[in-house]
C-alpha cells in the first residue's frame, strides 16, 4: 500500500542512494564525454576541449577511486553476508558484472595517466579512452541486467542450467520490462550528471589549476551544456517509466504519495536546468557559482523522488 507520508528514514535513505548514485552515473559517462572533447581539440585545433578532457577524465578517476574502494569493500561484505550470491546460478553473471566494473575502472585510470606520457600518440591514447567508456557502459548493462533479473518476480534459472543458459536467461530482456527506461535514463542522466560534477570540479580546481580566464569563458558553460541537454533527454524515459508502472492514471495526486513524487522528479531536474542555462548565456559564467552549486541538490532531489516513487509502486 502506498503510505501517506514519506519517513526521514525514507526521504534520507533515497538521497544518499541517489547522492551514490549519480556519482556512479557521472564516472560511467565521463571517459565519453572526455574522448569526445578529445576529438573536438584534434577537429577544431583548441586546446581548450584538450584541457577540459583531462579536468572531466581526472575527476572522473578520482571518484572512481574512492568508489571503487567502496564498491570492493561492499561486495566483501555482501559476499560474507549472504554467500548463497556467490554458489548459486547468480554467481557467474556476478562476478562478470564485478570484472567488468574492475577491468573498466583499470582502463579508465590508464586513460588518465598516460596523459601527458602519450601526448604525441593522441590516436592510441583516444583508442584507450574510448575502450573505457565502451567497457563503462558494457558494465553498467550487466549491472542492471543482473539487478532486473534477480528483482524480477518468479523468475528462475532452470536447475542444471549451463553457462550460456544462464547469462540466456538473466539478459533476455523483454521490451516490456522496465530496466529499458531505468537503463536509458541512467545512461543520460550519466551524462547529465558528469557535466554537473564537472561543472564543480572546474569550482574547486580553478585556483590550482588556472588556465586563463578564457579558458574557464570556454569549459564552465560546455559542462553546463552537458548537463542541461541529457537533464532534459532523460524526462522521456522517466516518463516511460511512468506509464508503465502506473496502470491506473485516475488517481487523484492529492490522495497519493507516489503521485507527488513523479511530480517532483519532473520538476527538479527542470529547475537545475534553468540555472543551468544562466550559467551557459553569462560572459562571466563563473561569477555564477551559485547556480552550479544549487543545481546539484535540485538534481539529487527530483532523483531521490523518482527512486521512493519506483520503490512504492513495486512494493520494495
Amino acid at each position: 500500500m502506498t503510505p501517506m507520508l514519506i519517513s526521514p528514514a525514507q526521504a534520507v535513505t533515497a538521497i544518499v542512494a541517489s547522492c551514490i548514485g549519480l556519482v556512479l552515473l557521472a564516472i560511467t559517462a565521463s571517459p565519453a564525454i572526455a574522448v569526445v572533447n578529445q576529438q573536438l581539440a584534434v577537429l577544431h585545433k583548441k586546446t581548450f576541449h584538450d584541457k577540459l578532457a583531462k579536468q572531466i577524465a581526472t575527476m572522473a578517476t578520482t571518484l572512481g577511486c574512492l568508489f571503487f574502494t567502496a564498491i570492493a569493500t561492499g561486495a566483501v561484505h555482501i559476499a560474507i553476508q549472504n554467500p548463497e550470491l556467490f554458489q548459486g546460478p547468480f554467481r557467474l553473471p556476478l562476478m562478470a558484472s564485478l570484472g567488468a566494473v574492475t577491468f573498466s575502472f583499470a582502463l579508465l585510470m590508464a586513460y588518465t595517466l598516460l596523459w601527458k606520457s602519450m601526448r604525441q600518440s593522441k590516436s592510441l591514447h583516444m583508442l584507450i579512452g574510448l575502450f573505457a567508456a565502451i567497457s563503462m557502459l558494457f558494465a553498467l548493462f550487466l549491472c542492471y541486467g543482473l539487478a532486473g533479473s534477480m528483482l524480477r518476480e518468479g523468475h528462475v534459472i532452470p536447475a542444471g542450467a549451463g553457462t550460456m543458459e544462464i547469462f540466456a536467461a538473466i539478459y533476455t530482456i523483454s521490451p516490456s520490462s522496465p530496466t529499458w527506461p531505468v537503463f536509458i535514463q541512467s545512461l543520460l542522466g550519466g551524462f547529465g550528471a558528469s557535466g554537473m560534477l564537472t561543472q564543480c570540479y572546474l569550482i574547486l580546481r580553478r585556483n590550482r589549476d588556472d588556465f586563463g580566464r578564457d579558458y574557464y569563458k570556454f569549459a564552465v558553460p560546455s559542462a553546463a551544456k552537458w548537463a542541461l541537454m541529457p537533464t532534459l533527454m532523460q524526462l522521456a524515459p522517466a516518463a516511460w517509466l511512468f506509464f508503465m508502472l502506473q496502470p491506473v492514471l485516475g488517481t487523484p495526486a492529492a490522495d497519493n504519495i507516489t503521485m507527488w513524487c513523479w511530480l517532483t522528479a519532473a520538476v527538479m531536474p527542470l529547475a537545475a536546468a534553468a540555472f543551468w542555462i544562466r550559467v551557459m548565456r553569462s560572459e562571466t559564467p563563473l561569477r555564477h557559482k551559485a547556480s552550479m552549486t544549487i543545481a546539484v541538490p535540485l538534481a539529487i532531489i527530483g532523483a531521490a523522488a523518482q527512486l521512493l516513487a519506483v520503490t512504492y509502486q513495486l512494493g520494495l
